[in-house]
């Protein structure tokens, strides 16, 4: 008897043994599960935080250039700066503060913003103008992007549709009628209020690939542009006027870099050649229209927005016409990159 209870004891102490063992090991569980538990609500609140401070960092870089431009002196191709607000390069080739260079350049150059901000700014009167569709700058774009001429003649006869003002169809253009036919909203009868307004014309995806749309997009403007302003207009838009000739348009930065462009015979005394170029219409000044591009860095999305300076208006010195976010290749920046080939000189 004495020997069955004290092997029942040990029995009883042995269960209390393994049960305790089992829930410490679930208290272990508990307090990994807890603890993985707190980490992931860390991290996620530390993203939460980045992506805030990204926002923010966006945010003021975008109101510090809108100041910058409003309170500040512009030269034929840049925003001035004081001394206290110089920029140079580092060694990643971005622009950060310095005394070197007292500019920000039109011409979509890359600059360091904000925290983890880069930016670039440029001239609206140096690009490609969709409600001037007969202009060289956006036919000479058409072309050099691969449309047939089949296709330019198209787009052509669609913008003069959407953006005139009757009802009276025009060679290769859609009214009311056609674009009712294909149950789209009908053409505007105004001029487009932002170059994604391109999009809206009848036909769009068969005019344009997806890539051909992603090359001639970033040169785009609905601004009313009144001329050539060779200062600040980017490289494409060079190689779209002269054909692809990269020794004339080589020429003509190098020309920009050194001195103010304000007439047709600097173009054809730098490049050796004549075009079809009138005098009165090369254009010395930036616009009052200015594009800023926004992204992170090693982002591959970036916001845009069209600023127009409206210093004598009573409501506001300035005004944003557009903002819209596209997908960006840092690494097909205005600079390294050259989307044309082999394409007519626009201006012979």
């Amino acid at each position: 008897m004495i020997e069955l209870m004290e092997r029942t004891a040990f029995n009883e102490k042995g269960f209390i043994l393994v049960a305790t063992l089992w829930v410490l090991a679930g208290l272990g569980l508990l307090a990994s599960y807890i603890d993985g538990l707190t980490d992931l609500n860390v991290q996620r609140a530390l993203q939460h935080k980045q992506n805030i401070q990204l926002e923010l960092d966006l945010d003021n870089t975008r109101a510090t250039l809108v100041y910058l431009f409003t309170t500040s002196r512009m030269n034929d191709r840049a925003l001035i700066l004081e001394e206290e607000q110089h920029l140079v390069r580092n060694e990643d080739d971005v622009v950060v503060p310095g005394r070197d260079t007292p500019e920000i350049l039109l011409n979509d150059t890359v600059y360091q913003g904000l925290g983890d901000v880069l930016f670039s700014v440029q001239d609206e009167g140096g690009l490609a103008p969709i409600n001037s569709f007969n202009f060289p700058m956006f036919t000479g774009m058409l072309h050099s992007i691969g449309l047939s001429q089949t296709m330019r003649s198209l787009v052509i006869g669609r913008l003069q549709d959407y953006t005139d003002a009757n009802q009276a169809l025009s060679l290769n253009g859609a009214e009311f009628y056609e674009y009712s036919q294909k149950k789209l909203p009908p053409p505007a009868n105004a001029l487009m209020k932002s170059p994604l307004e391109l999009r809206m014309l009848l036909g769009f995806e068969e005019m344009f690939t997806a890539q051909q749309w992603a090359k001639l997009r970033p040169y785009l403007t609905m601004r009313e542009v009144a001329g050539y302003n060779f200062n600040t207009m980017p490289k494409a838009i060079l190689m779209a006027l002269f054909g692809n000739r990269q020794a004339v348009v080589k020429a003509i930065i190098s020309l920009r870099e050194e001195e103010r462009i304000y007439s047709a015979s600097q173009i054809e005394r730098a490049t050796g050649k004549q075009f079809l170029l009138d005098g009165e219409d090369v254009r010395d000044i930036p616009s009052t229209a200015i594009r800023i591009s926004l992204w992170q860095k090693n982002s591959r999305r970036r916001t845009l927005s069209g600023v127009e300076f409206t210093p004598s208006e009573k409501s506001s010195p300035w005004r944003i016409d557009y903002h819209y976010s596209e997908q960006h290749d840092e690494a097909t920046n205005e600079q390294d990159s050259d989307p044309i080939k082999n394409a007519p000189t626009a201006l012979l």
